[in-house]
């Protein structure tokens, strides 16, 4: 028995969907740099230097605050924004970057509340309207947050952006308007691979195999190898009533994947061939290889979430699982 859990067919490989959803998960990676750069420590003496005028203090701490953002210590962001409001800045930017910070420290109500007022006042950027449209989606409001990353990509085309409203179609279960979605990627910013394994699972999802066979086999397109692209592949066959090919896929990429997993035992490699028995329907071989990759990743994310869902399996199978 072969199933497509979303999950499978959700990105690329185990280390491409990681990139996914390491991109589209915020606006900032966070970095442990135990030097602060020396633009910092520049902008650090000017707020420092009591000669200089308070409003121009006040400036240089709003600047630091960008950089700290940008290298996720949001604490020390906040901090230096809170200081440059006491010595008098009322900036309107200033309160897009405390929006930003906010999303960062997680707290949604306050980051959305002052990106609602950035937003209302003046210009839209492209970062105040992405923060938006995460927190818009995060509280449930997704037609909201579809008409935030639209505008967003009127001011610059992005392949995240692109994936993340693409997606948000997909939940919607609006499949036509989200494959118009990644097309307008595909055209804006050329054949990008999150792009084009967005498209093919979307055409999947409206029933189009034999559409998503020709974009995965174009002979045009870059190489086509991994787990994700496989499932992907046997899907389209299993649409087109090609049964046995679609068996045949699965079975040659989990060839494949234990041949990888036997010349280099990793986390990630261990996640394909997890992804494989599972869309082969093999809930016990998924969860070993699973288990596995998480001795050698234990906070892996994408296995922890893979690891959950295969839990909820074998409870819904009152634990009769395919050997």
């Amino acid at each position: 028995m072969r199933v497509f859990p979303d999950k499978i067919v959700a990105g690329g490989s185990a280390g491409l969907l990681a990139t996914v959803v390491l991109l589209a998960a915020g606006p900032h990676v966070a970095r442990a740099h135990s030097d602060n750069p020396q633009h910092i420590v520049r902008l650090g003496e000017r707020v420092a230097d009591l000669d200089l005028p308070a409003r121009y203090r006040a400036r240089q701490l709003l600047k630091r605050a960008r950089f700290h953002r940008a290298r996720g210590e949001a604490r020390e962001a906040l901090a230096d924004l809170e200081l440059a409001r006491e010595l008098g800045l009322k900036a309107r930017s200033a309160r897009g970057e405390r929006g930003l910070v906010y999303e960062i420290l997680g707290e949604n109500k306050k980051a959305l509340s002052r990106l609602d007022r950035f937003l209302a006042k003046g210009a839209p950027t492209v970062a105040t309207l992405n923060a938006r449209a995460r927190l818009l989606a995060a509280a449930g409001r997704k037609r909201d947050a579809l008409r935030d990353y639209a505008s967003s990509l009127q001011l610059a085309p992005d392949i995240v952006v692109f994936v993340a409203r693409g997606k948000l179609l997909e939940e919607l279960g609006d499949y036509d308007a989200a494959v118009t979605c990644y097309r307008e990627g595909i055209g804006r910013l050329g054949r990008a691979v999150l792009l084009e394994m967005a498209l093919v699972r979307s055409e999947l999802e409206r029933g189009q195999g034999l559409v998503a066979l020709r974009i995965i086999d174009d002979p045009r397109a870059p190489d086509r190898k991994g787990a994700a692209w496989s499932i992907l592949r046997s899907r389209a066959l299993e649409l087109g009533k090609r049964t046995d090919d679609a068996s045949a896929e699965l079975d040659r990429a989990l060839t494949e994947a234990g041949r990888r997993v036997a010349i280099r035992d990793t986390a990630i490699s261990r996640l394909d061939r997890a992804r494989l028995h599972e869309a082969m329907g093999n809930a016990v071989a998924a969860r070993a290889d699973v288990e596995a990759a998480l001795k050698l990743a234990p906070t892996l994310q994408l296995a922890l979430e893979m690891k959950s869902r295969l839990d909820t399996v074998g409870k819904n199978t009152g634990g009769e699982e395919e050997g």
